[in-house]
């Protein structure tokens, strides 16, 4: 059925545009069905050139701005909102901050040509092939392709304009744009690629630069070096001349690393961190939809399975230019144990800060906070000074600092996976394997997830009994819990040293200007705090200290020069709460400073424990 309707509309689309046909411009072409995989290169930059729009349709209806790493993240993590955006009449514009593959693809490849090694054009075909489904309403009319190449603040940038309507040379009515700035394409575990410096070198090292991805792929000659503030202020003017009312785009405040669980793709992290970045963000905050990626895998399905199956096939659209795209299932909702990614067509949640945290009260809904019993029994009391800090990140753990043994990393756990479960806490290494604290920030429940006898992945919430004993219950019963805010610990431009309290040394910057930790009465202890800087001055210049690339325990924190843009300058420190000792955490991460200099996954025991002294 789905053939002959191709067939049909094909002869009316030659009968219709007979004599237009030879008349198309260069880079424009009909597409009346949905395009087979090809290994050809579409137009070079000199053989394309820049192409305007009528945009006139767009600007009196609703436009969508979408912000993704790769082609294919807008269909695992917000497709639905597209679907629906685009039936309901609204122009979209989506921008691929990464291109190609961080490794070479194999040869038998969809798409895969000796010419593009690093898989550029493949996956831009696989979303060209969905939003050409998505415009023409499953090819119900036939719809214009135009190839452009753009510069835009110094950068050459290819886009793909999808329109309804052609006039002379100008696509309009409604439209899909699809923009590649290309930079190098990470692998989903580390942040480092093959092709070139990743989105997340520049966001720690504001001198770093990288390339567009265009540039391997034979006679394009896409020269562009970019830099951070290069980037976002590509993004910055695209966003001025689109004037959207509304971006998507994924989830800034995720943890890297894929795990199968909570880590998610660098790239994805840092596209939202990009669109975070932007002024536009800043001023129309409600206005800007951040998306979960990876970490759905420790949320429940929340579409329909019609919803799924959508998606389904729209993945698989996708997937016949598109090696790297394969997460097909034919039981998207399921809730077996072992289902991730393959469930994600039946999830879509929205991103916020509040589903990891670091060293906050757990507060519920009768204003009380958690606390332990001197037999380790955890119960829920009046917040105050005695109130356990939760810790909450990518491990499976819910961290707390516990009163009455610090020797010990200690953490939540129930006495059973059953209803009615107290809750203790009990060192780390003991929690039983298969179980994993999750706070639900769509439902505002703190979820002990476990995989039950039957291979079902199971939920059961933190609760409160008659006595105010903390325990499992459904997390329908479980009552609602808020993970605290602190207050600020610094004043701007105070002065101040950093003591660890495991080691007993300071924080300090030695003769060659390199972080060291030293007794605290030597030179080189005292530091500044300014807008997230912490800084010194060294040899007549201002230093700050500086994060490495998601560091993790493998790269130590350094010192650069001051950059007011470098988002590896960027630390929070936070009081752990009920103490008087704080935490070191680069903004929007949630891994802490430890004694020997590197990063480690907050848990908030005394190797990561830091003393502000004035």
């Amino acid at each position: 059925m789905h053939m002959l309707k191709s067939i049909i509309t094909l002869s009316f689309l030659l009968a219709g545009f007979a004599a237009q046909a030879v008349t198309l411009p260069t880079g424009t072409t009909v597409i009346s069905q949905l395009p087979s995989a090809s290994n050809n290169a579409d137009l070079s930059p000199s053989e394309a050139g820049a192409r305007n729009i009528n945009f006139s349709y767009c600007l009196k209806n609703e436009r969508k701005l979408i912000v993704i790493a790769h082609a294919d993240d807008d269909r695992y993590f917000m497709g639905d909102d597209i679907r629906n955006a685009i039936s309901n009449g609204a122009c979209v514009k989506i921008i691929h901050i990464n291109a190609g593959f961080d490794i070479l693809p194999p040869k038998d490849a969809n798409s895969y040509s000796v010419d593009d090694p690093y898989y550029y054009q493949g996956r831009i075909n696989g979303a060209k092939a969905v939003y050409s489904d998505f415009l023409s309403r499953g090819f119900e009319k036939s719809i214009y392709q135009t190839e452009s190449w753009d510069t835009v603040n110094g950068n050459t940038i290819q886009r793909y304009i999808l329109s309804t309507e052609l006039n002379g040379k100008l696509p309009q009515g409604q439209m899909v744009e699809i923009q590649i700035f290309g930079l190098p394409n990470s692998s989903n575990v580390v942040s480092s690629s093959g092709s070139g410096k990743t989105i997340s070198h520049l966001y720690t090292d504001h001198n770093e630069t990288t390339l567009n991805v265009a540039n391997h792929v034979a006679n394009y000659q896409v020269t562009n070096e970019y830099t951070w503030d290069n980037v976002l202020s590509t993004l910055d003017l695209i966003i001025s001349w689109m004037n959207p009312t509304e971006i998507l785009t994924l989830d800034p405040w995720g943890v890297p690393g894929d795990d199968g669980f909570e880590g998610q793709h660098p790239d994805h992290i840092m596209a939202a961190r990009i669109v975070q970045s932007t002024a536009y963000a800043s001023q129309n905050p409600n206005k800007v939809k951040y998306f979960k990626t990876y970490n759905v895998n420790t949320f429940s399905p929340n579409l329909s399975t019609e919803t799924a199956e959508k998606t389904n096939t729209d993945v698989a659209n996708h997937f016949q230019h598109d090696w790297g795209s394969s997460f097909v299932t034919d039981s998207a909702c399921s809730e077996d144990a072992a289902t991730n990614p393959t469930s994600w067509a039946c999830k879509q949640y929205q991103a916020t800060p509040k589903e990891y945290f670091v060293a906050k009260n757990i507060e519920n809904s009768a204003g009380q906070c958690l606390s332990v019993t001197n037999n380790n029994a955890v119960t829920w009391e009046a917040c105050g000074a005695s109130s356990l800090a939760v810790t909450l990140t990518k491990p499976r753990y819910a961290f707390v600092v516990n009163p009455n043994d610090t020797t010990k990393t200690w953490v939540l756990s129930p006495s059973s996976n059953e209803q009615g479960a107290q809750i203790n806490l009990i060192p780390y290494l003991d929690m039983p394997q298969n179980t994993r604290w999750h706070f639900n920030d769509a439902t505002q429940k703190m979820e002990f997830l476990f995989t039950n006898s039957d291979q079902k992945r199971e939920a059961l919430c933190l609760g409160s009994s008659s006595d105010n004993t903390a325990v499992l219950e459904t997390c329908s019963e479980a009552v609602d819990t808020t993970p605290a805010d602190g207050s600020a610990v610094l004043a701007s431009n105070e002065q101040f040293s950093l003591k660890n309290e495991k080691s007993g040394q300071c924080l300090a910057l030695d003769s060659n200007g390199q972080v060291t930790m030293v007794n605290c009465q030597s030179n080189g202890t005292l530091w500044k705090f300014n807008h997230g800087e912490l800084s010194q001055s060294f040899n007549g210049q201002e230093v700050c200290l500086n994060s490495p690339t998601f560091g993790g325990g493998v790269a130590k924190i350094t010192t650069k020069e001051c950059h007011s843009t470098s988002q590896g300058q960027r630390f929070d420190i936070r009081t752990i709460e009920g103490t008087s000792l704080q935490l070191v955490t680069p903004i929007n991460d949630n891994v802490c400073l430890e004694s020997d200099l590197n990063l480690y996954p907050c848990h908030g025991y005394q190797v990561q424990q830091w003393r502000v002294q004035r």
